[in-house]
């Protein structure tokens, strides 16, 4: 998927370095064990998005699937690169997978102060299910469930 200068691919382990530094800038950064970890999960789905220009990532989207559902267990992108629509495409690529492969229903968490995840995922179409008391640290924080019927 291409939108401006920037293009949407799966994620392969020689984007993990970036991936990971990517990652820093997060409130709940993974590291390297944990995205070799999922690429190497049988029910993986993981794309980057990368600017067509320089190869850099702007940001990426890693999910699992099994059982007829899916759930997103981190979208993020580059703090200079926010607000472009890169996370709604992300997102967006992910869902339309999602429908090819029969996929009914999609899950998520965030963390309760998310305000601009909150709104991106509402404006897709999820809906809140459910809540955490304490789930997050450092910031401790509650976090959001939020599911959506695949259609």
């Amino acid at each position: 998927m291409k939108g401006r200068d920037w293009g949407i691919a799966l994620m392969t382990s020689r984007d993990l370095p970036e991936v990971v530094a990517l990652e820093s800038d997060t409130l709940s950064p993974w590291s390297m064990a944990d995205f070799v970890s999922e690429l190497e999960h049988p029910g993986a789905a993981q794309y980057v998005a990368r600017d067509l220009t320089t190869d850099q990532i702007l940001g990426h989207l890693c999910a699992r699937i099994g059982a007829g559902e899916a759930e997103i267990m981190k979208l993020a992108v580059r703090a200079d690169s926010r607000r472009r629509g890169i996370g709604a495409a992300l997102l967006q690529h992910f869902l339309d997978f999602l429908l090819k492969r029969e996929v009914s229903l999609c899950h998520l968490e965030l963390r309760a102060s998310n305000d601009a995840a909150l709104a991106l995922y509402q404006k897709k179409g999820f809906i809140r299910t459910g809540f955490r008391k304490k789930y997050y640290s450092t910031p401790e924080e509650p976090a959001i469930i939020m599911t959506k019927t695949v259609t």
